[in-house]
């Protein structure tokens, strides 16, 4: 039943995704995309500041901004992601000066949100889109294939700086190693996903009847892996996981042609590192209920003036 409620949720976002798309062009949703961010931040820095009841967290993340969410690590996310937006938009002439107000208001919030993932997310993401683009302007394939290789050992030689120094990163991003109980979720759901590897348990299933048995030593209920990749294949198995390994084949060839990125797919393929790298920490690929799921639908193709008009 659970499985049935939640892909008619994923049915419906899905086919309003694709009204709208055929009815606002790439820029015109970029602009939205600004305009949206710089209201939701505006509201949840005066919420904070006027309303410090309602706007900031109680309990243990006491002081910690959450603005018009509910949670500190909500708004952290939706900083996280204004920032990139935003960044995205810096380069178009018309957009720069909005971009840098929100660039600044994104950074401010999400170190006063105090959410880790979020600014190890916005972090990764701008670290991955930035060599990304950067390989992909360059001219001969051979020089693109050195651009790779020297991205990989330079993230190879960040990685393991991060690994020695783990201990002063986890305690300034107020982190415990437990990840705040995700090593405990993450080997119970593995487990489940041993039990049915093709198929999976159904979309929504496996938690549904394993939420109050998968015990982390917490009071609340675990509603999910707190990773999109388990959870991935927990719904829909090795099946699943093929299906989704295709579509992101077929996005990318969408927006890298050749080995070089398309004019005016900064954007799009920014958003899909952003889900990517927040999906290690975090459960929505698939999640109806995840803005960033329907903003990833929304982003149509761009346009050919759109293209001119872009990084």
């Amino acid at each position: 039943m659970d499985t049935i409620k939640d892909s008619m949720k994923l049915i419906a976002i899905y086919l309003l995704a694709v009204s709208l798309r055929s009815r606002w062009s790439a820029e015109a949703m970029h602009l939205v995309l600004l305009c949206f961010s710089a209201v939701i931040l505006v509201l949840s820095f005066v919420t904070a500041i006027a309303l410090p009841s309602y706007g900031t967290a109680a309990g243990v993340h006491e002081g910690a901004w959450q603005g018009i969410f509910l949670h500190k690590n909500q708004f952290g996310a939706f900083c996280a992601i204004s920032l990139i937006v935003s960044l995205c938009a810096a380069g178009q002439r018309e957009h720069t000066k909005t971009s840098i107000v929100i660039i600044a208001l994104s950074m401010v919030g999400m170190l006063l949100s105090r959410s880790g993932n979020a600014i190890v997310t916005a972090v990764a993401t701008a670290w991955f889109a930035f060599g990304i683009f950067t390989i992909s302007r360059f001219g001969r394939s051979t020089d693109r294939l050195l651009g790779w290789l020297f991205f990989t050992g330079a993230t190879v030689a960040i990685f393991l700086m991060a690994y020695l120094a783990i201990d002063v990163l986890f305690d300034q991003l107020q982190k415990d190693r437990s990840l705040t109980g995700r090593t405990s979720i993450w080997p119970q759901a593995i487990a489940g996903i041993a039990e049915s590897p093709v198929w999976g348990h159904g979309i929504g299933a496996f938690w549904s009847e394993r939420a109050y048995f998968v015990n982390t030593g917490e009071s609340y209920v675990i509603p999910h892996a707190h990773n999109g990749y388990l959870d991935l294949l927990l719904d829909l198995g090795v099946i699943g996981g093929l299906a989704f390994l295709a579509f992101l084949s077929k996005f990318i060839k969408t927006h890298i042609y050749r080995g070089r990125m398309q004019r005016g797919s900064m954007l799009p393929l920014t958003i899909l590192v952003f889900i990517l790298v927040a999906n290690i920490a975090t459960s929505s690929l698939f999640s109806p209920n995840y803005f960033l799921f329907l903003l990833f639908l929304l982003l149509p193709r761009p346009t050919a003036s759109y293209k001119r008009s872009c990084p």
